[in-house]
């Protein structure tokens, strides 16, 4: 997928002197850069950040937070496309919503007209992951053969913890928490664990976002 960029935008990375910068509609993105910290900074150059998207209250340093779409329960990622800029209460609200079920949840007027529907939408969520899928834009997901690309994967460093999460989480859904997120140079941004797991699987393919207008470079070797 082609996520959204803003026109000129220079991204400075805490630690290194690289970081990240778009040119020509590519986001080019050094090794070392908090993939979520960048997609954040970018979400509020496109989105803006002094209004909730939900309330239209005014956002400040204390109530502002970055609400995901499609929340990461359900596989949603840090994309600017399932980004928002919300108050906190907003955001405390949705839960595990999606943005169209919130937005539904929100017209109800009692309370207990807003818990029932919660629930019906929990369900309904909850048997969408249980199918072995994700509650996200199927057009941002593609099947992906990593084969290729884990041969130059070093997996010595990964956390035993999250690869823990990882495993039971397969083990008891048929799924993984998330969808690889790749660079359209093959970089591995997002699911290092999930990759492990698939590898030990034998497992031939991964549901992954490509972004095809990311390029992730690195300075050291360049």
């Amino acid at each position: 997928m082609i996520i959204r960029l803003p026109e000129r935008f220079i991204y400075s990375n805490k630690g290194h002197e690289d970081g990240a910068y778009v040119e020509n509609g590519i986001l080019y993105m050094s090794k070392y850069t908090n993939f979520e910290d960048l997609m954040y900074t970018i979400t509020y150059v496109l989105k803006g950040y002094d209004r909730c998207c939900y309330c239209g209250e005014k956002l400040s340093m204390k109530n502002r937070t970055l609400d995901h779409m499609y929340p990461r329960r359900w596989g949603g990622v840090s994309i600017p496309e399932n980004l928002l800029p919300s108050c906190k209460k907003c955001n405390q609200d949705k839960k595990d919503m999606t943005y169209r079920q919130f937005q539904e949840w929100r017209k109800l007027a009692t309370q207990s007209e807003k818990e029932k529907y919660y629930q019906q939408t929990l369900v309904r969520n909850l048997g969408v992951a249980r199918r072995g899928r994700f509650v996200i834009k199927r057009r941002w997901l593609s099947s992906y053969e990593f084969e290729n690309v884990a041969k130059y994967i070093s997996f010595n460093r990964l956390s035993d913890r999250k690869s823990k999460l990882v495993s039971s989480y397969y083990r008891n859904w048929g799924q993984y928490p998330h969808p690889v997120i790749v660079s359209s140079n093959g970089w591995v941004i997002k699911g290092l664990h999930v990759l492990h797991h698939a590898r030990k699987a034998k497992k031939k393919y991964v549901m992954a976002i490509v972004l095809e207008n990311v390029v992730v470079y690195d300075k050291d070797t360049s």
